[in-house]
């Protein structure tokens, strides 16, 4: 592939005629001549609660995979089993 080698020229060029393109926008806009650019699209937001899967109100709540399990409280612990003393030895 034959690149073309980036000459100052072209980027004064470019800069230019960038700067150009800005200032005619603004000033049209500033006098009204064009009407205001359109407001991009709001992104589409899922389906209802029923239609995506949650519960309905009221209802139970539905596994959750994302939380963790709650531990059962411990047991209290029973004391430790005396042991057997050891018996004197006779003599």
């Amino acid at each position: 592939m034959a690149s073309m080698a980036i000459k100052p020229k072209r980027i004064l060029d470019s800069a230019v005629e960038l700067g150009k393109a800005a200032a005619k926008a603004g000033v049209d806009r500033v006098r009204g001549d064009k009407d205001e650019p359109k407001a991009k699209p709001k992104p589409k937001t899922s389906g209802a609660p029923a239609s995506v899967g949650a519960a309905k109100p009221g209802a139970p709540a539905g596994p959750k995979s994302a939380t963790a399990k709650k531990r059962k409280p411990a047991k209290a612990k029973k004391p430790a089993k005396a042991k057997a003393k050891a018996k004197p030895a006779k003599t």
